[in-house]
């Protein structure tokens, strides 16, 4: 299924040709800026690079309290406008596929996916650890927490077998193809999952969820499309800013979420690999 996200189209305000890396906050592969012409960062890591081809990205609320995406940086302000002004067209949007606010990374991501061609990405995983440090009070959540990771990385993954972007530099696909799993390994299914989590939030224990955690989740295809099993999957690792309480107990209590993060690390595995088979799939046919 082909994901519209509103991209810029014909009034795409960025020439196809110009080099562009988007530089995220998280793991690095050391990409430098040298060969960009323009940097994207976000949230303030731009005011520690060279100002001249830095752009920051971050989200705010407007007058009426809607969320927008800013953008802010010293070349051609009147085109950066029209940059901001085309990329919060797909907020709604991206709200309704992920059930929640898209990250920075995602909305900037998504939004430019059809309109340039020389695109390098680094740091951008869409995979921040859900552990939560040690020194954090136990009633302040993580502001990860608040994010779909999971569904960001299904959605991406889905986008990419719809509408590759062969031309990108980014190691979230050029750096899974040769992913094994351990012959022999016992797999545990994504509903299997989502019943250990389901079986937490009745009885308040984190047994279950410590045995899943244990196994490899099977890479099965339903995790690279929405369905309601996989949405209500994806519900279980992120908190809703609209409600002062949660279900999610496990995002809360900092020995658990270890456990938390340990499955999110195997689901996200799962759904690379279901990747990775889905194209070698589309070889062979072809």
């Amino acid at each position: 299924m082909k994901i519209e996200m509103h991209d810029f189209g014909t009034v795409n305000p960025l020439s196809r040709k110009l080099k562009i890396l988007i530089l995220g906050n998280g793991t690095s592969t050391a990409i430098t800026q040298e060969s960009s012409e323009v940097t994207f960062t976000f949230n303030g890591k731009g005011s520690f690079m060279e100002p001249i081809s830095s752009i920051d990205v971050w989200m705010s609320r407007d007058s009426f309290g809607e969320y927008r995406l800013k953008l802010s940086g010293t070349q051609n302000k009147v085109l950066w406008t029209s940059v901001e002004d085309q990329l919060n067209q797909s907020l709604e949007l991206q709200m309704a596929i992920l059930g929640c606010l898209p990250s920075t990374g995602y909305a900037l991501v998504h939004g430019l996916w059809q309109c340039v061609d020389n695109v390098a990405i680094d740091g951008v995983g869409f995979n921040p650890s859900l552990a939560r440090p040690k020194c954090l009070p136990p009633r302040k959540p993580q502001p990860q927490a608040f994010h779909n990771w999971l569904g960001e990385r299904r959605t991406t993954f889905q986008r990419w077998l719809a509408e590759p972007r062969t031309s990108w530099s980014w190691s979230l696909f050029q750096g899974i193809s040769g992913i094994n799993r351990e012959t022999g390994s016992k797999f545990v299914t994504h509903i299997e999952v989502l019943e250990a989590f389901k079986a937490a939030s009745r009885s308040g224990s984190f047994s279950e969820l410590k045995d899943v955690a244990q196994s490899p989740v099977l890479p099965a295809v339903e995790l690279l499309h929405e369905t309601k099993r996989i949405r209500d999957l994806e519900q279980q690792f992120h908190l809703c800013r609209l409600r002062s309480d949660t279900p999610n107990w496990w995002l809360y209590d900092t020995d658990v979420s270890v456990i938390v993060e340990r499955i999110a690390e195997n689901l996200r595995l799962a759904q690379e690999q279901a990747f990775v088979q889905h194209v070698s799939q589309r070889v062979r046919v072809g």
